[in-house]
C-alpha cells in the first residue's frame, strides 16, 4: 500500500522528501505504478514551499508518458504558470519539465511553445535571468526538433476563409523577420496588399499544422505561377516545414517555371530550396524584393 503522498512529499525532513520524489520518478520511467496518484501530486502545484513545487513538477512530467486519460488537461495552465515562478529555481525545473511533457504528449506543444515565447522574466534578477533564458530556448529546441515536427506536422489545401484566418501569422513573421529592411511605407504597402480583398481571391494556399495549429503557409497566384505569400512561425524555421510547403505545392503544380519576389531577409531560404536570381534587388512603392525562379 501506497503513502499518503501529500504527506511524504511534504515533510519536513526535506532530505527524505526528496529521496522519495527521486524514486517516484525513477520508477516512472518504466511504469506506471505511480500515475494513479495523478492527482494528488497535482494538488502540490502551488504549495508555498518551493522544493514541493519543484517535486512536484518532475513528477508530474514523469508521468505524462503514461497519461492516457489526458487527466493534463485540467492541469497544464497551472502547470505552465510556473514557468515564472516566484522562484527562478522552480522557474527553471518547470521550463526543463516542459520538454519532456511535450515530448510525451505532443498536443500540448503548441501551447507550451506559446507561454514560453511570453514568459516575462523581468522579475528575476541578473544573475539568474539568462539561465531562465538558456532553460527556453534549450526546452523550444527540442520541442521544434526536426524530427518531432515532421512526425507532426500536417499540410493540406487551405479554403478562402482559411487563407484569411492566416494574415496574422503573415503579419507577425514578416513584422519580426523582414519589416526591418522596409521603410515606413513599405510596411504599410504590404499590410494594405495581404487585406486586400482581390489580392486574396487570387490566391491558392497549403498550410502547415502542428496538430491543429497553423505554423506555415505558402500561397500562389496565376494559376501556381507566382508565390505570393511564403512564411513560416520563427519557432518552426529551419525545421523542413517550408520545404514540406513547397513540396506540397510542386507535386500540384503542371508549371515549367515558379517565380517569387523575396524580401532580402528569404533570399537565402529561396537559394537552399532551388530558386535563383533573374535580376537584381529591387523596389516598388516601399517593397523591396529580388526576383527569383525556380526551374523545374
Amino acid at each position: 500500500m501506497k503513502p499518503d503522498m501529500v504527506t511524504v512529499l511534504t515533510a519536513k525532513d526535506d532530505k527524505y522528501a526528496c529521496a522519495f520524489a527521486d524514486k517516484i520518478i525513477s520508477e516512472s520511467r518504466e511504469t506506471d505504478e505511480w500515475y494513479e496518484l495523478f492527482e494528488e501530486f497535482a494538488s502540490l502545484l502551488n504549495h508555498p514551499k518551493s522544493l514541493v513545487r519543484n517535486r512536484a513538477l518532475t513528477i508530474l512530467a514523469a508521468n505524462a508518458q503514461w497519461d492516457d486519460e489526458n487527466r493534463f488537461d485540467a492541469v497544464i495552465e497551472d502547470y505552465l504558470s510556473h514557468i515564472t515562478d516566484e522562484k527562478p529555481i522552480t522557474a527553471r525545473q518547470c521550463v526543463k519539465a516542459l520538454a519532456q511533457i511535450g515530448q510525451a504528449k505532443p498536443k500540448y506543444i503548441p501551447m507550451i511553445l506559446a507561454a514560453l515565447r511570453s514568459a516575462d522574466l523581468s522579475k528575476y534578477k541578473d544573475s539568474m535571468r539568462p539561465l531562465i533564458e538558456r532553460d527556453i530556448q534549450s526546452t523550444m529546441e527540442v520541442l521544434t526538433d526536426r524530427n518531432l515536427v515532421e512526425a507532426a506536422m500536417t499540410i493540406r489545401a487551405l479554403n478562402k476563409k482559411e487563407i484569411e484566418e492566416a494574415l496574422p501569422l503573415v503579419w507577425e513573421v514578416f513584422c519580426r523577420y523582414e519589416a526591418v529592411n522596409y521603410p515606413a511605407d513599405g510596411k504599410a504597402a504590404f499590410w494594405r496588399a495581404i487585406h486586400a480583398k482581390e489580392y486574396l481571391a487570387m490566391l491558392s494556399a497549403f498550410g502547415a499544422y502542428d496538430r491543429d495549429r497553423l505554423v506555415g503557409i505558402l500561397a500562389t497566384r496565376n494559376a501556381g505561377a507566382h508565390i505570393a505569400l511564403f512564411f513560416v512561425d520563427g519557432a518552426y524555421q529551419r525545421r523542413g516545414v517550408g520545404r514540406k510547403l513547397l513540396d506540397a505545392c510542386l507535386e500540384k503544380n503542371d508549371n515549367s517555371r515558379i517565380t517569387v519576389h523575396s524580401s532580402e531577409y528569404a533570399v537565402e531560404i529561396y537559394r537552399r530550396l532551388g530558386f535563383v536570381a533573374t535580376g537584381e534587388m529591387q523596389e516598388d512603392g516601399g517593397i523591396r524584393y529580388l526576383p527569383m525562379v525556380l526551374a523545374r
